[in-house]
């Protein structure tokens, strides 16, 4: 009887801590969150590094975002940052793309891939709103160097 009733705890208490957990989604686009982003990332630094890559993270953010929810409403905004969540899933497919805040998404690839993707993202853009808006997405790129951790790298 004892037995059991430590099980029923221990059982209890592994709930608690799984429902506790951050999810590893945002709720809105399906794509990663921060926490997930972070947490899996390293495993992709240490594989671009194998490789002789040189990783480095691509942050967006879409210009215009505010104007477009006041002309058309949050839903329709929520509507557009799926699609772009969506446009950076397929473009940077099998690597990690995540929404940080609102309207920024970061996306971990290497230099030798950037250029290419990132014309790929821009002429998707095109598809994503109607050009009166004029939504597009401003990028910036930081070079991780030596055996940065992604966190520091994300705080730059």
């Amino acid at each position: 009887m004892v037995a059991i009733a430590i099980i029923v705890v221990r059982m209890r208490a592994i709930k608690n801590y799984i429902e506790a957990m951050p999810p590893v989604e945002d709720s809105l686009t399906g794509a990663s969150n921060i926490y997930s982003f972070l947490s899996y990332s390293g495993d992709y630094l240490r594989r671009y590094r194998a490789g002789s890559k040189t990783p480095c993270i691509i942050c967006t953010d879409v210009m215009n975002m505010k104007r477009y929810n006041s002309t058309f409403g949050y839903q329709k905004g929520s509507e557009l940052l799926v699609r772009i969540a969506d446009v950076l899933r397929d473009r940077f497919e099998g690597e990690p793309v995540a929404r940080f805040s609102e309207d920024h998404f970061v996306i971990l690839t290497t230099m030798e891939e950037r250029d290419m993707k990132l014309m790929q993202i821009h002429a998707a853009e095109r598809s994503l709103d109607e050009p009166i808006m004029n939504i597009h997405l401003a990028t910036g790129t930081y070079q991780i160097t030596g055996d940065e951790e992604i966190g520091i790298a994300c705080d730059r």
